[in-house]
């Protein structure tokens, strides 16, 4: 290129600025950057993968480890760069930043599919499987993938499989119909796929609190033996895919006691769920977190549990449950209803306060839930409390509260 009386010479990128084998600290690992080549009508480029190998295996999966654990195992551990991915208009860059997964995409664009607007610095980034010839074409990729030696005959492929759809959650809508969730009938383990499990009126999930006691695979599979419906172990649902969620659109019917609240059995159907939820007000910008489902649980003692651990998941999958048969929870529904019919600036600034208060007791075992059981004996000291508003007398303690999985 000649400009104004100055020669520039201008390369295009090549394939092996990007890819790469770079062994680990780690005996018989490596890191490696594969490449697929995209060659369609009005789309070209490269799709790259980054991913370990292990003992020869390849592995598309450890991409937490490799980006987020390698680095803090050794002092001189350095975790090793991913391409980045790149947006080009009819030969000429466009966009570029940082893949967030393993997979990256470096795409020219010809023809009409995609038009810059007028401010290139405003352009959204681009995701490049939103295109259905790049999507198609990725599929195919990660089929080859799944359908090689080592990972087709690996005992837990539908957990690789969740990891990967992690990794690209808008690939999910391709394995709808791929068995990925694992259930228990009857005590035995089966396979099944998302559509599947959408079919079922009712399920169990199995919450277990190994906090309190150790368990033993014997004892838990002797209670799987006695259920006839499909059971989902909770800590299996932290294995499947964020963006699958069975329990979505279901409701709770009861929550049965086991061994002395060590397990917890969760009957889910399709009926409407019922919640208890904060009064909004102007400045309350996180009433969203403060929703509780409402359930029958056969302890009355019981005020409220949490299911599912949402730190073991990037999507926030906690469910947090208050016991219908429990007299604390009768009370709070009553102040919910008269509330609801006459508004109070005091009383519901104070409701929402309990509410507030619950969270963390009911998700860390129940501690604090001193501070909860003094702020409820307060409400006894408000003048002029209209009797609708009283609290029951009880004593509450973290006994009274149940926190699944950790």
């Amino acid at each position: 290129m000649n400009e104004l009386g100055t020669q520039s010479v201008i390369n295009s990128e090549e394939v092996n600025q990007f890819t790469y084998e770079i062994e680990s600290l780690e005996e018989n690992k490596k890191f490696v950057t594969s490449v697929y080549f995209i060659d369609e009508k009005d789309v070209f480029g490269e799709i790259y993968v980054t991913h370990l190998n292990d003992n020869n295996k390849d592995d598309w999966s450890q991409w937490n480890w490799i980006n987020y654990q390698y680095e803090n195992s050794h002092p001189i551990a350095i975790k090793p760069n991913s391409p980045r991915n790149l947006t080009c208009i009819n030969g000429i860059a466009y966009s570029e930043f940082e893949a967030s997964g393993p997979f990256s995409f470096r795409i020219d664009y010809r023809g009409e599919y995609l038009k810059p607007n007028l401010s290139r610095q405003h352009m959204d980034r681009e995701n490049h499987l939103d295109n259905p010839v790049i999507y198609n074409r990725f599929i195919a990729i990660l089929n080859e993938h799944l359908s090689s030696t080592p990972i087709d005959t690996m005992n837990n492929k539908w957990i690789y499989i969740n990891k990967i759809i992690n990794s690209e959650p808008r690939i999910i809508k391709s394995f709808q119909d791929t068995p990925i969730i694992r259930v228990f009938i009857s005590g035995k383990p089966k396979l099944l796929s998302p559509n599947e499990i959408s079919k079922f009126n009712k399920f169990y999930t199995f919450s277990i609190n190994s906090y309190h006691k150790k368990y033993s695979i014997n004892e838990i599979q002797e209670i799987l033996n006695s259920i006839k419906e499909p059971v989902l172990l909770d800590m299996d649902l932290f294995r499947i895919a964020d963006n699958i969620i069975p329990y979505y659109e279901r409701a709770i019917s009861k929550i049965t006691s086991i061994n002395e609240n060590y397990f917890h059995l969760t009957l889910w159907t399709t009926a409407k769920a019922t919640y208890l939820r904060k009064f909004i007000n102007s400045n309350d910008y996180d009433y969203h977190r403060f929703t509780y489902s409402l359930a029958k649980h056969d302890n009355k003692n019981i005020i409220g549990l949490r299911l599912f651990d949402s730190r073991r998941s990037r999507k926030n999958r906690e469910v947090l449950v208050l016991n219908l048969n429990n007299i604390l929870v009768k009370w709070l529904i009553k102040v919910n209803s008269a509330l609801e019919e006459r508004s109070d600036f005091l009383i519901t600034n104070a409701y929402n306060k309990i509410l507030e208060l619950l969270k963390t007791p009911i998700t860390i075992d129940g501690y604090e839930s001193d501070i909860l059981n003094d702020h409820i004996n307060k409400w006894r000291e408000i003048k002029g409390l209209p009797s609708q508003f009283l609290p029951p007398k009880i004593i509450i303690d973290k006994s009274m509260f149940f926190t699944s999985y950790r």
